[in-house]
């Protein structure tokens, strides 16, 4: 029985033997005829390919910069071109999201620059390769600070009848920091607000912006803020239209006299709250032109109107804020008059006393000024002269005659003349005596 189960395996064993051993040389040529297509088939159907990928390049130990107080700008390697070496069906899953490149500061040369090392975020393959020739450039600043004011700058327009008030910033003040340079170039920091369609005041957050003196913006990765945004609060005020009225005082120069006055524009837009508008119904300007004549220099004038209204309003249109103001002065018209002696009155002749014109002249001319439309008409007829005898006592005088005028007319010249003043003569009464009054008398008969 044993020798049967001997024989068995010996059989079994010549057969693989034979199998295998048959041929050898034949076999061994397929084997690495088989191994050679393989790799042809492999290589033809997933070749070895190179692929760039452009990648944004994470700065490391930026501390290496500021523990010395200063500050860095990129020059040159924010993006870096890192070529990618390996099988297709590797290489064409990657993309530049799966390549991390880096720059550390920390190892910064005397040129300012780093090379850039680039890796795979996550490992795919060990027959992958990335290269990156680039370095990171930077340009370094000693850093500083200052505080700058906040502005607010509201863009577009509020609603219909609306007008935007007082724009406030919290914190109004800010820091800024960044390279000297970059510094020394801010002129202003802003922050702007969208008002359009606005109704009623509001607030709002926005991100500071820094400008230079001829209002472009400033952008620099040494720039920095204290804080990212800004809080603002924006007033929305409601608008009226006002009438503008010049109120004149005062009397121009003699021999002068004001015509009208213009001003432009006749209305204001006034923005502000309900209860103060409400109060305003025209805003007054007065002038005063005493002294003034045609050729006076300030007859034209502009007004701040802002001076005029209530503390709580505002113009909201900066053209409007001047009010151009033309006042009309000229020289009075002039006419010659002539009375005659009968129509001179003695005024303040003291009781007692008798005045009269002589010799007596003809005509006696006077010279009056006003406007051409009451000159025209003036009459004759309803003037009466008068000549001031305050004062005088018996005597020859020479005296000017006035006239009686009204305040629109200007008595320019006057005629003298010559006024004899006399006392009044008493008449002298006897009384008869009784011989006198017997002589007269009839006798009667017996």
């Amino acid at each position: 029985m044993a020798e049967k189960q001997d024989g068995k395996k010996k059989n079994i064993i010549d057969f693989f033997q034979g199998v295998i051993f048959h041929n050898v040389a034949s076999k061994l040529i397929s084997v690495i005829c088989a191994v050679f297509f393989w790799l042809l088939i492999t290589n033809i159907a997933d070749p070895y390919k190179t692929k760039s990928f452009n990648v944004d390049v994470q700065i490391l130990h930026e501390e290496a910069i500021s523990s010395v107080h200063q500050v860095y700008e990129v020059i040159d390697g924010k993006t870096a071109s890192v070529s990618v070496h390996g099988r297709r069906s590797v290489v064409d899953r990657l993309s530049s999201d799966s390549i991390l490149a880096t720059a550390d500061l920390s190892e910064l040369s005397s040129v300012n620059a780093v090379p850039i090392k680039v890796e795979l975020k996550k490992h795919t393959s060990s027959d992958v390769t990335l290269d990156c020739s680039q370095v990171l450039k930077i340009s370094l600043e000693d850093m500083e600070s200052k505080q700058i004011k906040v502005t607010v700058n509201c863009e577009g327009s509020p609603a219909d009848g609306y007008s935007v008030g007082e724009c406030v910033a919290k914190p109004n003040v800010i820091e800024v920091s960044g390279g000297e340079s970059v510094i020394d170039r801010i002129a202003y920091v802003e922050v702007s607000v969208n008002v359009n369609g606005a109704s009623e005041s509001f607030s709002k957050s926005a991100e500071p912006i820094a400008y230079d003196q001829k209002k472009h913006k400033i952008t620099s990765a040494t720039l920095s803020f204290n804080t990212k945004k800004v809080r603002t609060r924006v007033q929305i005020l409601q608008k009226k239209s006002v009438p503008v009225k010049i109120q004149i005082q005062g009397k121009p120069a003699e021999g002068y006299e004001f015509i009208e006055v213009n001003s432009s524009p006749e209305t204001i837009e006034v923005a502000g709250l309900k209860k103060y508008l409400d109060e305003l119904e025209n805003i007054v300007i007065p002038i005063n032109i005493s002294g003034l004549n045609s050729e006076s220099s300030n007859l034209e004038q502009d007004f701040d109107v802002t001076k005029y209204i209530d503390s709580h309003l505002t113009v909201p249109n900066e053209e409007d804020r001047n009010i151009s103001v033309k006042i009309t002065i000229q020289e009075m018209e002039q006419k010659t008059i002539y009375l005659s002696a009968n129509q001179i009155v003695f005024k303040h002749l003291k009781k007692g006393y008798t005045a009269e014109i002589k010799p007596e002249p003809e005509q006696i001319p006077l010279v009056i000024k006003s406007s051409l439309e009451l000159l025209n008409g003036l009459t004759i007829q309803s003037l009466s002269g008068y000549v001031d005898c305050s004062g005088r006592k018996e005597g020859s005088y020479l005296l000017p005659v006035s006239i009686n005028l009204g305040k629109e007319y200007l008595l320019e010249r006057t005629t003298k003349v010559q006024v004899v003043i006399k006392k009044e003569k008493k008449e002298e009464t006897t009384t008869p005596s009784p011989e006198a009054e017997n002589a007269a008398s009839p006798v009667a008969d017996g």
